[in-house]
């Protein structure tokens, strides 16, 4: 979380992860930050967080996946 507020606004947070963070997903939601996150056929979780709402971040997940 502490990273989080220290995005900068053309930054973003990436995540792979073994199970869905629900609690950090709701936070950044709940701060307003834009969220996306999905599940691989390797059952990883890929998890993208913006303070900057204009970034596409589907874009970002598509590269990375």
């Amino acid at each position: 979380m502490k990273t989080l507020d220290s995005l900068g606004e053309d930054e973003y947070l990436y995540m792979l992860h073994h199970k869905k963070p629900i609690p950090l997903i709701d936070f950044a939601k709940e701060q307003n930050y834009q969220v996306i996150h999905s599940k691989d056929d390797k059952e990883q979780w890929h998890i993208l967080i913006s303070k900057n709402r204009d970034i596409n971040l589907s874009d970002f997940l598509s590269l990375i996946k």
